[in-house]
Protein backbone atom coordinates (compact mmCIF):
# COMPACT_ATOMS: atom_id res chain seq x y z
CA UNK A 1 0.00 0.00 0.00
CA UNK A 2 1.73 3.31 -1.13
CA UNK A 3 1.16 6.33 1.67
CA UNK A 4 -1.71 7.80 -0.69
CA UNK A 5 -3.54 5.10 -0.34
CA UNK A 6 -3.52 5.37 3.46
CA UNK A 7 -6.94 5.95 5.34
CA UNK A 8 -5.68 8.89 6.53
CA UNK A 9 -6.01 10.17 2.98
CA UNK A 10 -9.31 8.91 2.00
CA UNK A 11 -10.16 11.07 6.05
CA UNK A 12 -8.65 14.23 4.54
CA UNK A 13 -10.28 14.45 1.76
CA UNK A 14 -13.66 13.32 2.94
CA UNK A 15 -13.80 16.35 4.60
CA UNK A 16 -14.74 18.69 1.91
CA UNK A 17 -18.03 20.09 2.85
CA UNK A 18 -19.71 21.33 -0.77
CA UNK A 19 -21.57 24.82 0.98
CA UNK A 20 -19.83 24.80 4.22
CA UNK A 21 -20.42 28.51 5.93
CA UNK A 22 -17.73 30.11 5.79
CA UNK A 23 -16.21 30.87 9.75
CA UNK A 24 -13.11 31.29 11.79
CA UNK A 25 -14.53 29.55 14.52
CA UNK A 26 -13.97 25.84 13.97
CA UNK A 27 -10.66 26.78 12.91
CA UNK A 28 -9.56 29.10 16.12
CA UNK A 29 -11.40 26.29 18.62
CA UNK A 30 -8.83 24.26 16.70
CA UNK A 31 -5.85 26.32 16.91
CA UNK A 32 -6.14 27.29 20.84
CA UNK A 33 -6.30 23.00 21.11
CA UNK A 34 -3.24 22.51 19.35
CA UNK A 35 -1.78 25.56 21.23
CA UNK A 36 -2.18 28.46 18.43
CA UNK A 37 1.49 27.27 16.38
CA UNK A 38 1.44 30.71 14.65
CA UNK A 39 3.21 32.10 17.17
CA UNK A 40 5.77 31.07 16.92
CA UNK A 41 7.18 32.47 13.96
CA UNK A 42 6.89 35.87 11.85
CA UNK A 43 4.11 35.66 9.28
CA UNK A 44 3.86 37.66 5.80
CA UNK A 45 -0.13 37.29 4.71
CA UNK A 46 -1.09 37.72 1.24
CA UNK A 47 -4.73 37.53 -0.45
CA UNK A 48 -6.42 38.78 -3.73
CA UNK A 49 -7.96 37.32 -6.86
CA UNK A 50 -4.84 37.19 -9.02
CA UNK A 51 -1.51 37.27 -7.97
CA UNK A 52 -1.41 35.58 -4.55
CA UNK A 53 0.17 32.26 -5.09
CA UNK A 54 2.96 34.27 -7.67
CA UNK A 55 3.86 36.98 -4.89
CA UNK A 56 3.64 34.16 -2.55
CA UNK A 57 6.47 32.19 -4.06
CA UNK A 58 8.55 35.29 -5.02
CA UNK A 59 8.41 36.63 -1.72
CA UNK A 60 9.25 32.89 -0.25
CA UNK A 61 12.31 31.97 -2.49
CA UNK A 62 13.73 35.39 -1.73
CA UNK A 63 13.66 35.24 2.34
CA UNK A 64 15.28 31.58 1.85
CA UNK A 65 18.15 33.00 -0.64
CA UNK A 66 18.39 35.31 2.52
CA UNK A 67 18.93 33.07 4.88
CA UNK A 68 16.08 32.57 6.72
CA UNK A 69 14.09 29.39 7.03
CA UNK A 70 10.57 29.96 5.42
CA UNK A 71 7.64 28.45 5.02
CA UNK A 72 5.23 28.47 2.07
CA UNK A 73 1.65 27.82 2.47
CA UNK A 74 -0.49 27.89 -0.64
CA UNK A 75 -3.67 26.61 -2.66
CA UNK A 76 -4.75 24.72 -4.35
CA UNK A 77 -2.93 21.36 -5.13
CA UNK A 78 -1.90 19.95 -8.78
CA UNK A 79 -1.29 16.54 -7.91
CA UNK A 80 -1.13 16.30 -3.90
CA UNK A 81 -1.86 18.04 -1.29
CA UNK A 82 1.91 17.69 0.10
CA UNK A 83 1.98 20.59 -2.78
CA UNK A 84 0.69 22.77 -0.87
CA UNK A 85 3.26 22.66 2.72
CA UNK A 86 6.41 23.51 2.14
CA UNK A 87 9.76 24.35 3.58
CA UNK A 88 12.62 26.02 2.04
CA UNK A 89 10.94 24.54 -0.95
CA UNK A 90 10.28 20.87 0.50
CA UNK A 91 7.49 19.88 0.73
CA UNK A 92 5.64 18.26 3.41
CA UNK A 93 6.62 14.23 3.65
CA UNK A 94 3.39 11.87 3.82
CA UNK A 95 3.92 10.13 6.86
CA UNK A 96 4.46 13.46 8.73
CA UNK A 97 0.52 14.45 7.42
CA UNK A 98 -0.60 10.65 8.41
CA UNK A 99 1.01 11.42 12.07
CA UNK A 100 -0.38 14.29 12.56
CA UNK A 101 -3.94 13.71 11.19
CA UNK A 102 -4.20 10.37 13.20
CA UNK A 103 -3.16 11.87 16.24
CA UNK A 104 -6.10 14.85 16.06
CA UNK A 105 -8.64 12.80 14.87
CA UNK A 106 -11.19 13.11 17.77
CA UNK A 107 -10.55 16.95 17.77
CA UNK A 108 -10.96 17.24 13.90
CA UNK A 109 -14.05 15.21 14.55
CA UNK A 110 -15.03 17.83 17.45
CA UNK A 111 -14.86 20.79 15.59
CA UNK A 112 -15.58 19.61 12.12
CA UNK A 113 -13.28 20.89 10.25
CA UNK A 114 -13.09 21.07 6.50
CA UNK A 115 -10.32 19.99 4.32
CA UNK A 116 -8.82 23.24 3.77
CA UNK A 117 -9.20 24.18 7.22
CA UNK A 118 -7.32 20.83 8.28
CA UNK A 119 -4.65 21.51 5.81
CA UNK A 120 -4.17 25.18 7.22
CA UNK A 121 -3.64 23.73 10.72
CA UNK A 122 -0.97 21.12 9.38
CA UNK A 123 1.01 23.85 7.70
CA UNK A 124 1.06 26.06 10.69
CA UNK A 125 1.59 22.95 12.47
CA UNK A 126 4.54 21.87 10.71
CA UNK A 127 5.70 25.34 10.22
CA UNK A 128 6.57 25.36 14.24
CA UNK A 129 7.99 21.97 14.38
CA UNK A 130 10.25 23.07 11.76
CA UNK A 131 11.25 26.28 13.34
CA UNK A 132 10.68 28.15 10.44
CA UNK A 133 11.70 32.09 10.85
CA UNK A 134 9.29 33.24 8.19
CA UNK A 135 6.13 31.49 6.97
CA UNK A 136 4.16 32.96 3.64
CA UNK A 137 0.85 31.93 3.70
CA UNK A 138 -1.42 32.89 0.96
CA UNK A 139 -5.20 32.54 1.68
CA UNK A 140 -7.81 30.33 -0.07
CA UNK A 141 -10.69 32.42 -0.45
CA UNK A 142 -11.19 35.77 0.13
CA UNK A 143 -9.49 37.09 3.44
CA UNK A 144 -11.94 38.12 6.80
CA UNK A 145 -13.27 34.70 7.11
CA UNK A 146 -10.69 32.30 5.12
CA UNK A 147 -8.51 29.96 7.56
CA UNK A 148 -5.50 31.22 7.40
CA UNK A 149 -6.34 34.39 8.90
CA UNK A 150 -6.11 33.09 12.32
CA UNK A 151 -2.78 34.23 12.20
CA UNK A 152 -1.52 38.04 13.26
CA UNK A 153 0.76 38.21 10.58
CA UNK A 154 3.51 40.50 10.53
CA UNK A 155 2.09 42.03 7.25
CA UNK A 156 -0.55 42.07 5.37
CA UNK A 157 -0.17 41.97 0.99
CA UNK A 158 -3.27 42.16 -1.28
CA UNK A 159 -2.73 41.54 -4.78
CA UNK A 160 -4.77 42.81 -7.83
CA UNK A 161 -8.33 42.10 -6.96
CA UNK A 162 -10.98 41.17 -10.13
CA UNK A 163 -14.66 39.40 -10.28
CA UNK A 164 -13.95 36.03 -9.05
CA UNK A 165 -16.44 34.23 -6.66
CA UNK A 166 -18.62 36.75 -7.11
CA UNK A 167 -21.88 34.52 -4.77
CA UNK A 168 -19.66 34.25 -1.86
CA UNK A 169 -17.29 37.36 -2.08
CA UNK A 170 -19.87 39.91 -3.25
CA UNK A 171 -20.89 41.27 -6.92
CA UNK A 172 -18.64 44.32 -6.88
CA UNK A 173 -15.41 45.25 -6.46
CA UNK A 174 -15.35 47.32 -3.65
CA UNK A 175 -17.76 44.32 -1.35
CA UNK A 176 -14.41 41.76 -2.59
CA UNK A 177 -11.59 44.33 -1.58
CA UNK A 178 -13.78 44.25 1.57
CA UNK A 179 -13.23 40.67 1.75
CA UNK A 180 -9.91 40.86 0.66
CA UNK A 181 -8.82 43.80 4.09
CA UNK A 182 -10.43 41.38 6.21
CA UNK A 183 -6.64 39.97 6.45
CA UNK A 184 -5.59 43.67 7.64
CA UNK A 185 -4.77 43.57 11.45
CA UNK A 186 -4.21 46.20 13.67
CA UNK A 187 -1.00 48.30 13.82
CA UNK A 188 0.46 45.74 11.20
CA UNK A 189 1.58 47.10 7.90
CA UNK A 190 -0.18 46.39 5.23
CA UNK A 191 0.86 46.78 1.13
CA UNK A 192 -1.89 47.31 -1.40
CA UNK A 193 -0.63 45.88 -5.39
CA UNK A 194 -1.56 47.54 -8.20
CA UNK A 195 -5.52 48.12 -8.19
CA UNK A 196 -8.25 50.00 -9.31
CA UNK A 197 -8.72 54.03 -7.19
CA UNK A 198 -12.67 52.19 -5.67
CA UNK A 199 -10.49 48.95 -4.47
CA UNK A 200 -7.29 51.38 -3.12
CA UNK A 201 -9.80 53.81 -1.33
CA UNK A 202 -11.41 50.44 0.87
CA UNK A 203 -8.51 49.04 1.39
CA UNK A 204 -6.81 52.74 2.90
CA UNK A 205 -9.87 52.82 4.98
CA UNK A 206 -10.08 49.30 6.19
CA UNK A 207 -6.27 50.17 6.88
CA UNK A 208 -7.33 53.38 8.44
CA UNK A 209 -9.62 52.36 10.58
CA UNK A 210 -7.22 49.66 12.31
CA UNK A 211 -4.34 52.04 13.00
CA UNK A 212 -2.25 49.67 10.33
CA UNK A 213 0.55 51.41 8.16
CA UNK A 214 -0.65 51.28 4.32
CA UNK A 215 1.13 52.11 1.61
CA UNK A 216 0.88 50.87 -2.07
CA UNK A 217 3.53 49.07 -3.94
CA UNK A 218 4.30 51.35 -6.22
CA UNK A 219 5.78 54.00 -3.52
CA UNK A 220 8.62 51.37 -2.64
CA UNK A 221 9.11 49.64 -5.86
CA UNK A 222 9.11 50.54 -9.88
CA UNK A 223 9.90 48.39 -12.63
CA UNK A 224 12.28 50.54 -14.87
CA UNK A 225 12.55 48.16 -17.96
CA UNK A 226 12.52 44.26 -18.96
CA UNK A 227 12.48 42.76 -21.54
CA UNK A 228 12.25 39.29 -22.42
CA UNK A 229 15.50 36.76 -23.18
CA UNK A 230 15.00 33.02 -24.15
CA UNK A 231 11.18 32.72 -22.20
CA UNK A 232 11.96 34.99 -19.54
CA UNK A 233 12.09 38.15 -18.17
CA UNK A 234 15.05 40.39 -17.59
CA UNK A 235 14.28 43.09 -15.40
CA UNK A 236 15.84 46.25 -14.09
CA UNK A 237 13.69 47.50 -10.52
CA UNK A 238 14.38 50.28 -7.78
CA UNK A 239 13.64 48.96 -4.29
CA UNK A 240 13.84 52.10 -2.14
CA UNK A 241 15.65 54.00 -5.03
CA UNK A 242 18.24 51.50 -5.04
CA UNK A 243 18.38 49.96 -8.90
CA UNK A 244 18.72 46.09 -9.19
CA UNK A 245 19.02 43.72 -12.13
CA UNK A 246 17.47 40.33 -12.16
CA UNK A 247 15.81 37.19 -14.21
CA UNK A 248 12.49 36.56 -13.31
CA UNK A 249 11.87 32.82 -14.89
CA UNK A 250 7.73 33.95 -14.78
CA UNK A 251 6.19 35.21 -18.37
CA UNK A 252 4.09 38.32 -18.32
CA UNK A 253 3.69 42.02 -16.73
CA UNK A 254 1.64 40.76 -14.41
CA UNK A 255 4.20 38.87 -12.93
CA UNK A 256 6.60 41.90 -12.83
CA UNK A 257 3.60 43.51 -10.25
CA UNK A 258 3.97 40.34 -8.51
CA UNK A 259 7.91 40.97 -8.45
CA UNK A 260 6.93 44.06 -7.03
CA UNK A 261 4.76 42.87 -4.59
CA UNK A 262 7.32 40.34 -2.91
CA UNK A 263 10.49 42.89 -3.13
CA UNK A 264 7.79 45.64 -1.96
CA UNK A 265 7.04 42.92 1.61
CA UNK A 266 10.92 42.15 2.01
CA UNK A 267 11.20 46.23 2.35
CA UNK A 268 8.84 47.02 4.50
CA UNK A 269 10.22 44.41 6.81
CA UNK A 270 13.62 45.70 6.62
CA UNK A 271 15.06 42.51 4.89
CA UNK A 272 17.56 43.52 2.28
CA UNK A 273 19.26 41.09 0.12
CA UNK A 274 23.03 41.10 -1.69
CA UNK A 275 22.89 41.16 -5.52
CA UNK A 276 24.46 37.36 -5.10
CA UNK A 277 21.47 36.70 -2.54
CA UNK A 278 19.07 38.12 -5.08
CA UNK A 279 20.25 36.03 -7.97
CA UNK A 280 19.80 32.67 -5.94
CA UNK A 281 16.27 34.19 -4.84
CA UNK A 282 14.97 34.41 -8.23
CA UNK A 283 16.90 31.45 -9.43
CA UNK A 284 14.95 29.29 -6.93
CA UNK A 285 11.55 31.21 -7.33
CA UNK A 286 8.83 27.67 -8.59
CA UNK A 287 5.53 28.45 -9.18
CA UNK A 288 4.13 25.45 -11.37
CA UNK A 289 1.03 25.69 -13.83
CA UNK A 290 2.42 29.58 -14.83
CA UNK A 291 3.13 30.08 -18.33
CA UNK A 292 4.94 26.71 -17.04
CA UNK A 293 7.21 25.24 -19.77
CA UNK A 294 6.60 21.51 -20.00
CA UNK A 295 8.52 20.85 -23.43
CA UNK A 296 10.55 22.51 -25.53
CA UNK A 297 10.81 21.26 -28.43
CA UNK A 298 8.31 21.65 -29.59
CA UNK A 299 7.48 24.17 -27.02
CA UNK A 300 4.38 23.45 -24.58
CA UNK A 301 3.24 25.60 -22.07
CA UNK A 302 0.85 25.40 -19.41
CA UNK A 303 -1.46 28.12 -17.20
CA UNK A 304 -4.07 27.86 -14.87
CA UNK A 305 -5.74 30.89 -16.12
CA UNK A 306 -9.19 29.55 -15.79
CA UNK A 307 -11.71 33.16 -15.21
CA UNK A 308 -12.27 35.79 -18.22
CA UNK A 309 -9.59 38.21 -15.87
CA UNK A 310 -6.66 35.13 -16.21
CA UNK A 311 -6.86 34.02 -19.89
CA UNK A 312 -6.94 38.13 -21.03
CA UNK A 313 -3.35 38.17 -19.30
CA UNK A 314 -2.64 34.60 -20.32
CA UNK A 315 -3.58 35.99 -24.09
CA UNK A 316 -1.64 39.38 -24.13
CA UNK A 317 1.59 37.48 -22.29
CA UNK A 318 1.80 35.37 -25.23
CA UNK A 319 1.43 37.85 -27.80
CA UNK A 320 4.00 40.14 -25.73
CA UNK A 321 6.60 36.71 -25.85
CA UNK A 322 5.98 36.48 -29.86
CA UNK A 323 3.69 33.28 -29.41
CA UNK A 324 0.69 35.44 -30.99
CA UNK A 325 -0.09 32.19 -33.06
CA UNK A 326 0.15 28.79 -30.78
CA UNK A 327 -1.89 26.17 -30.26
CA UNK A 328 -4.71 26.53 -27.35
CA UNK A 329 -6.10 23.30 -26.19
CA UNK A 330 -8.90 24.77 -22.99
CA UNK A 331 -9.74 22.73 -20.54
CA UNK A 332 -12.85 24.48 -18.88
CA UNK A 333 -14.39 24.62 -15.28
CA UNK A 334 -18.27 24.29 -15.84
CA UNK A 335 -18.57 27.39 -12.57
CA UNK A 336 -16.86 29.99 -14.42
CA UNK A 337 -17.37 32.77 -16.87
CA UNK A 338 -17.85 30.33 -19.74
CA UNK A 339 -19.41 33.61 -22.18
CA UNK A 340 -16.75 35.77 -21.24
CA UNK A 341 -13.93 33.02 -22.24
CA UNK A 342 -15.06 32.15 -25.36
CA UNK A 343 -15.77 36.19 -26.12
CA UNK A 344 -11.55 36.73 -25.34
CA UNK A 345 -10.66 33.52 -27.38
CA UNK A 346 -12.66 34.41 -30.83
CA UNK A 347 -9.84 37.11 -31.40
CA UNK A 348 -6.84 35.21 -30.76
CA UNK A 349 -5.23 34.73 -34.09
CA UNK A 350 -4.05 30.79 -33.85
CA UNK A 351 -6.41 27.39 -33.51
CA UNK A 352 -8.13 26.51 -30.14
CA UNK A 353 -9.32 23.49 -29.22
CA UNK A 354 -11.31 21.89 -25.79
CA UNK A 355 -11.08 18.87 -24.15
CA UNK A 356 -13.42 17.52 -21.29
CA UNK A 357 -11.80 15.78 -18.46
CA UNK A 358 -12.62 14.32 -15.10
CA UNK A 359 -12.55 16.73 -12.00
CA UNK A 360 -14.84 18.87 -9.61
CA UNK A 361 -16.68 21.34 -11.79
CA UNK A 362 -15.36 19.90 -14.94
CA UNK A 363 -17.42 20.81 -18.12
CA UNK A 364 -18.71 17.34 -19.81
CA UNK A 365 -18.15 16.93 -23.47
CA UNK A 366 -21.80 16.78 -23.93
CA UNK A 367 -21.82 20.50 -22.87
CA UNK A 368 -19.14 21.35 -25.16
CA UNK A 369 -20.94 19.84 -27.97
CA UNK A 370 -23.83 22.04 -27.16
CA UNK A 371 -21.92 25.37 -27.11
CA UNK A 372 -21.88 25.80 -30.91
CA UNK A 373 -18.06 25.56 -31.35
CA UNK A 374 -16.47 23.82 -34.56
CA UNK A 375 -17.58 19.76 -33.80
CA UNK A 376 -13.38 18.96 -34.99
CA UNK A 377 -12.37 21.01 -32.25
CA UNK A 378 -13.68 19.45 -29.13
CA UNK A 379 -12.40 16.35 -28.08
CA UNK A 380 -13.77 13.75 -25.02
CA UNK A 381 -10.35 13.89 -23.18
CA UNK A 382 -6.82 15.51 -22.54
CA UNK A 383 -5.15 13.16 -24.82
CA UNK A 384 -6.95 13.30 -27.76
CA UNK A 385 -6.96 17.06 -27.10
CA UNK A 386 -3.13 16.49 -27.21
CA UNK A 387 -2.43 14.36 -30.64
CA UNK A 388 -4.60 17.34 -32.04
CA UNK A 389 -2.88 20.27 -31.05
CA UNK A 390 0.53 18.02 -31.76
CA UNK A 391 -0.56 17.75 -34.94
CA UNK A 392 -1.92 20.81 -35.49
CA UNK A 393 1.25 23.39 -34.55
CA UNK A 394 3.76 23.54 -36.97
CA UNK A 395 7.26 24.49 -36.74
CA UNK A 396 7.92 27.17 -34.21
CA UNK A 397 3.49 27.58 -33.27
CA UNK A 398 4.45 25.91 -29.75
CA UNK A 399 1.02 24.79 -27.92
CA UNK A 400 -0.45 25.96 -24.22
CA UNK A 401 -2.74 23.88 -22.60
CA UNK A 402 -4.78 26.12 -20.25
CA UNK A 403 -7.91 25.79 -17.85
CA UNK A 404 -8.78 23.95 -14.76
CA UNK A 405 -5.97 22.78 -12.36
CA UNK A 406 -7.45 19.28 -12.05
CA UNK A 407 -6.28 17.79 -15.15
CA UNK A 408 -2.85 18.85 -14.49
CA UNK A 409 -2.01 15.07 -13.09
CA UNK A 410 -2.51 13.44 -16.14
CA UNK A 411 -1.14 16.28 -18.34
CA UNK A 412 2.55 15.79 -16.17
CA UNK A 413 2.28 12.12 -16.44
CA UNK A 414 1.85 12.56 -20.61
CA UNK A 415 5.39 14.78 -20.14
CA UNK A 416 7.49 13.41 -17.47
CA UNK A 417 7.06 16.33 -15.07
CA UNK A 418 8.96 15.89 -11.49
CA UNK A 419 5.55 16.50 -10.01
CA UNK A 420 3.88 13.56 -11.72
CA UNK A 421 6.56 10.95 -9.52
CA UNK A 422 4.06 12.06 -6.74
CA UNK A 423 1.94 9.59 -5.79
CA UNK A 424 -1.39 11.19 -6.73
CA UNK A 425 -4.47 12.29 -4.78
CA UNK A 426 -7.82 12.65 -4.86
CA UNK A 427 -8.61 16.25 -5.99
CA UNK A 428 -10.45 18.82 -3.36
CA UNK A 429 -12.28 22.25 -4.35
CA UNK A 430 -10.71 23.17 -1.05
Amino acid sequence: MTTKQHPVFDYIFNLTQPGVKLELDRIKGFMAEIGEPWQAFRSIHIAGTNGKGSTAAITAALLQAGGYRTGLFTSPHLVSPNERIRINGRMVDDMTIIRKVSHWKPLIDQYELTFFELLTALGLDVFRDEQVDFAVLETGLGGRLDATNVVNADLAVITAIDMDHTRILGDTLAKIAGEKAGIIKPERPVLAGENPPEVIDVLRHRATALAAPFQEVGERVSILSHAIQDLAQQVKVAVAGRERALVLKLLGDHQLQNLANALAALDVLGIELTDAQLATGMEQVYWPARLEILNRSPLVMYDVAHNPSGLKMLLQTLSDTGLENMVLLAGLNEKKDLTGLLRLLESWAGPCGFFAFEGHFAMPFEVLQSLGLPADRIFPNLASGLEWAERTATAGQGICVFGSHYFAPELYVHFEHPLSQLSPADQSPG
